[in-house]
């Protein structure tokens, strides 16, 4: 069978086995998509840049003697065994190719690293070790020639070789690596890779590429911190570099120091780019009119860049002011008729803005609309519409906001023009742990649209959230998902009541509002008890059959919904506070999961409806919701944040400076104001 590959973001397929897809989630949007053939078998091609591939790279032997497919054929402690082997035999240069292949799949291995280092120091010629020649160089022997390098003390030159490999494949962790080097490095290698451009070229390519979105928060806080310090008492180097030092602090949210980087660049230069860095420090401060004046000037300094009107327009949609926005974007849209951004974002303007009346209102979103419709890729436009169409409505009451997963946006995007599926196996790379739901809710939506009703679904994770998502006490009674490493799988047995099947199916199919599905809820779990609950939660998990026309992870979630909703009256008559046997409660303090946005806005419902007359009710619901918000992870999507905001702020009493912390991140979440720069 053909296997499906993709042309994603400028990075090109190398016709592997199976399609590869790497997904970095950027607030609930995919951000962006990486295709390799493996994650252990990935080729830089010339060193150069080059997206040219050839195949027959996978079948040969490099230079060396050593088969240049050897590395996928071993597992990474295998790989160690042999090179512990080799180095009792004194090959070197073989114990320092394992190392390298196997460093590759875990560059954060203490052990294989001091390995590598011991390796070297025993050599007499260290610059024969993982030499790079020929035109094809699998990635990780050019991360373990940087190693080798550095531990030679050319530090330079170790940072180039490693930005290459990093800007090439940026889900490796080699960003640790660079950061121990930083902190190693002598002040005045720091200045010959500054004059010399090798540190501005490596901070340039991890910016192009997202890197330090890619890798774990402490890693690149950690990064960040070590350049600041190696760079800190450096006179300004040239303007490409200072303008990366301006975003790293950034980054860092240091905004007076890279303002006045910024500012003193500016100065010195006076281009658009330069102006461009004021106007986005400014920006991220929340100092809209400064910055809107600083991109005012970028705009005199240079008319023909589309950028500035983006950004311009995004600041001032941002706050409100609709009629200027449209200007900018309109403007956008004439040095750039093709942009997916400006014109979507011009006709949403329009609908606000206070100079358009009624009719012109409508034509905007019919034109808004048609757009969409014309263009299934832009999700600029979808976002949009789908905005201007709830208006009036209320999530969590009036609708339930579709899955924002990484996930889940990148099977949409592939199952979008409903065709079958060209390949059998997708291997997916995802940057932080995802909810189980949305994992299993994905492969069910694979298996629609492939050839023989299968298509297998491998995931890759990089980094673990802390707290652990993953974690559940193990007396819960809502221990629905059990995890063998990251890949998660349901712990409980199908439901087995047709009478609970059949009122989560009805239920559940009936369009979501509030008030009319708690009152549903309230007849059909009249007569009902506890008995039922293991049925109910496993329905979670193992969801009916559904009977409307959805996708699966929009049917998986109404159901979720549902049973929260039916588990919701017989909790109310027998108020349990212990959350290992209230099922609702014990959701909160369980695995996180697409099943705790039901848990939430049920034990809402139930604490605002006894406030007054059960005072134990709304503190055991309040004790939940912080839980959850102190355990929210620290990185990737997380699944239930959206919901638990919203409904934090339906708590009577709260503090002003807590209400208006949780407004912004609302505002955050829920606002379309979007940002260009990731258009």
């Amino acid at each position: 069978m053909c296997n499906k590959s993709f042309v994603l973001n400028g990075w090109k397929g190398m016709g592997a086995r199976s399609a590869i897809i790497w997904i970095v989630p950027l607030i609930g949007k995919l951000a962006s998509l990486f295709l390799s053939a493996s994650l252990r078998c990935v080729y830089i091609a010339a060193m150069d840049g080059s997206d040219d591939y050839d195949d027959d790279v996978f079948d040969g032997d490099d230079d060396d003697g050593f088969p240049t497919d050897e590395c996928e054929a071993n597992s990474p402690e295998e790989d160690i065994q042999i090179a512990r082997r080799a180095v009792t035999e004194n090959d070197l240069p073989h114990a320092a190719f394992h190392v390298a292949c196997a460093l590759a799949d875990n560059p954060l291995r203490e052990d294989w690293k001091a390995l590598l280092a011991a390796i070297v120091g025993r050599s007499e010629e260290p610059d024969e070790l993982l030499e790079i020649e020929g035109e094809e160089v699998y990635i990780g022997i050019v991360a373990g020639r940087a190693f080798v390098l550095e531990q030679q003390g050319r530090f330079a030159e170790a940072l180039a070789l490693i930005g290459e490999a990093i800007e090439y494949d940026p889900r490796i962790s080699y960003i640790p690596w660079a950061t121990e080097w930083l902190l190693r490095a002598k002040p005045k290698d720091i200045e010959e890779a500054v004059e010399s451009d090798t540190l501005t070229e490596f901070l340039h390519g991890l910016l192009r590429v997202g890197a330090l979105e890619m890798v774990d928060d402490s890693h690149s806080a950690g990064f960040c911190r070590a350049f600041c310090s190696a760079v800190e008492h450096l006179p300004a180097g040239s303007g490409d570099f200072e303008y990366a030092r301006c975003a790293i602090l950034r980054r860092m949210d240091r905004f007076e120091d890279a303002l006045a980087i910024a500012q003193a660049l500016h100065s010195r230069e006076g281009t658009w780019r330069s102006a461009i860095c004021v106007a986005m420090v400014y920006r991220e401060m929340g100092k809209a009119d400064a910055a809107l004046d600083s991109y005012r000037e970028a705009a005199n300094l240079d008319p023909s860049e589309v950028t500035t009107y983006l950004d311009m327009g995004d600041v001032l949609l941002g706050t409100g002011r609709f009629d200027e926005a449209e200007k900018e974007f309109d403007k956008a849209c004439i040095i750039d008729d093709e942009s997916p951004w400006a014109y979507p974002s011009m006709l949403y303007c329009r609908y606000f803005s206070e100079n358009t009346s009624e009719d012109e209102k409508v034509r905007a979103l019919d034109e808004l609309e048609a757009f969409a419709s014309a263009h299934p890729d832009n999700e600029r436009a979808a976002d949009l519409v789908e905005h201007l169409e709830r208006l009036g409505e209320e999530a969590y009451v009036d609708y339930l906001p579709e899955p924002q997963e990484a996930i889940v946006h990148m099977v949409r995007h592939l199952l979008e023009d409903g065709t079958p599926l060209e390949t059998d196996s997708l291997n997916v790379g995802l940057s932080h742990l995802e909810a189980p739901s949305a994992v299993m809710a994905c492969r069910e939506s694979l298996n629609l649209f492939a050839n023989d009703d299968k298509c297998e679904l491998a995931l890759a994770v990089t980094h673990l959230q802390q707290p652990d998502p993953r974690a559940c006490p193990a007396d819960s009674i809502a221990r629905l998902w059990s995890y063998n490493g990251f890949e998660a799988s349901v712990a409980v047995r199908p439901p087995v009541s047709s009478e609970v099947i059949v009122a989560v199916t009805a239920l559940a199919e009936i369009p979501f509002q509030l008030d009319t599905w708690w009152d549903r809820a309230l007849d059909v779990t009249e007569h009902w008890d506890e008995a039922v609950y293991p049925d109910l939660l496993a329905c979670m998990v193992h969801p009916p059959e559904s009977r409307i026309d959805s996708m699966p992870w929009i049917w998986m979630q109404r159901v979720q919904v549902a049973v929260a909703f039916l588990l919701g009256p017989m909790c109310q008559r027998s108020w349990i506070s212990s959350p290992t046997s209230n099922p609702l409660l014990a959701l909160c303090y369980g695995t996180k999961d697409w099943i705790l946005n039901g848990a939430i806005i049920v034990l809402t419902r139930l604490a605002l409806d006894e406030e007054g007359e059960n005072e134990r009710v709304l503190a055991d619901v309040e004790r939940a919701l912080e839980h959850l918000e102190n355990t929210q992870p620290n990185g990737g999507f997380c699944c239930y944040a959206h919901c638990l905001i919203w409904h934090l702020l339906q708590f009577p009493d709260l503090a002003q400076d807590r209400e208006q912390v949780l407004q912004a991140r609302l505002q955050e979440i829920e606002e379309p104001s979007g940002d260009s720069e990731n258009r």
